[in-house]
């Protein structure tokens, strides 16, 4: 049993195909750890190649295979790449000839080692699969079922929480019928729409953002116009302030670039800090006093995080010390949003190490939120102006990363 390595901009995958290859319109999906097989020592991994078991009887995935479908599994094995666990790939193989001969029918499989657009709940395995090793047979979505145990289910008296929800959300975003492993060996009932709505609740839904995108470009765009006036009003003897307030991952860098951009545009000459950048508070603000201090200057873009008032205090002090007026730029986001932006991130950063935003640990989000106080005028601001975030997209493609469920 040969197996391939697939490397191109998606990521990297690994698959093997059995001996006598087949085609179907039809698709039966299948995760591997916890829905085919489990440890068979009672550890939550393997302790080693041969420590696993059928966790239920397989007899109905041979009925489905009878029945036309194509059987696949798809797993995401990164441990098994990283060290973490005591199965390297070559006992992996060895142990996925034992398991698909204990099968009995040939079964694909596609094995997602990194964080790419090849692991699920992203459907760089469904492309691959459906577009190379199918033939020329038309995959109708209506028929294809993919059963998996992280499925995003609370803790209930008879069972633990889910460890995680990317088989339903890879589902979700390939557009076929979810099925836990319990509603599929067993017929065990599945509440989809109770699970969705939990999910809902504690992710980022981006298919409904995208359908208000038109409403916030409206939206912004009165903000644009306060900017306008601003940039186009040279009155003022001092330069001025622009402080950027907004949480980590929510578009607020690319914000800060767009409004430099529009200022230049419009003919006034701004600068913009970013502590990305300067890397220090201390080193932006001798920077500021400089610019400050140069009447033929515009003013500064800021762009910190900003979340509470006294890091805010600490920029509005240095503007009135030269007797400048600052205004805050508000950007709009749930914490949902800047986990969704972030996992996006680091999906693009997995397979371009040269992308330029780069994914930060969750933490600094949460303590963002968990410390965030509303920026209010009496702080010392000439005027609040809020924005929401506005996705942009490059081309088809990148409007299809956004639409994921991370």
């Amino acid at each position: 049993m040969s197996w391939s390595k697939v490397e191109n901009e998606l990521g990297t995958m690994y698959y093997s195909v059995p001996n006598k290859e087949y085609n179907s319109d039809k698709f039966l999906i299948l995760d591997l750890d916890w829905t085919l097989i489990q440890p068979e020592l009672g550890h939550i991994f393997p302790v080693g190649e041969d420590d696993w078991s059928f966790r239920f009887p397989t007899k109905k995935i041979r009925e489905y295979h009878a029945n036309g479908y194509k059987i696949v599994v798809f797993s995401n094995q990164k441990h098994t790449f990283d060290g973490k666990i005591n199965v390297d790939f070559e006992g992996f193989k060895r142990r996925w000839v034992n398991i698909s001969a204990g099968i009995g029918i040939p079964v694909y499989i596609l094995i997602a080692p990194a964080d790419d657009f090849y692991r699920k709940p992203l459907t760089g395995m469904w492309t691959y699969l459906c577009s190379n090793l199918n033939g020329d047979v038309k995959v109708d979505k209506t028929k294809c079922i993919f059963v998996g145990d992280a499925a995003g289910r609370p803790k209930t008296p008879k069972r633990k929480a889910d460890f995680s929800d990317s088989d339903f959300k890879m589902a979700i975003n390939v557009g076929i019928d979810f099925q836990t492993p319990e509603q599929f060996f067993k017929g065990d009932d599945f509440d989809k729409e109770g699970v969705l709505a939990l999910i809902n609740s504690k992710s980022f839904n981006p298919a409904l953002y995208l359908k208000q995108l038109p409403e916030i470009k409206k939206r912004n765009q009165d903000s644009w116009n306060k900017l306008e006036k601003l940039f186009m009003n040279q009155i003022e003897d001092a330069p001025r302030v622009l402080m950027l307030c907004g949480s980590p991952s929510s578009g607020k860098s690319s914000l800060g670039k767009k409004i430099l951009d529009f200022a230049t545009d419009a003919g006034s000459k701004w600068q913009l800090f970013s502590l990305d950048i300067i890397k220090t508070k201390e080193k932006m603000k001798q920077l500021l006093n400089k610019v400050l201090m140069d009447e033929n200057s515009g003013g500064v873009i800021i762009d910190c995080t900003n979340g509470n008032v006294n890091p805010r205090l600490e920029w509005i002090q240095v503007a009135q010390m030269f007797n400048s007026s600052i205004w805050c730029i508000r950007v709009i986001s749930e914490k949902n949003l800047a986990f969704h932006l972030n996992n996006l991130r680091k999906t693009r950063s997995g397979v371009d190490p040269n992308y330029s935003s780069k994914h930060i640990p969750n933490v600094a989000i949460h303590r963002y939120f968990k410390s965030y106080e509303e920026p209010q005028l009496d702080e010392g601001f000439q005027e609040i102006i809020k924005f929401e975030v506005e996705p942009t997209f490059k081309n088809k493609k990148e409007e299809q990363e956004f639409l994921f469920r991370f």
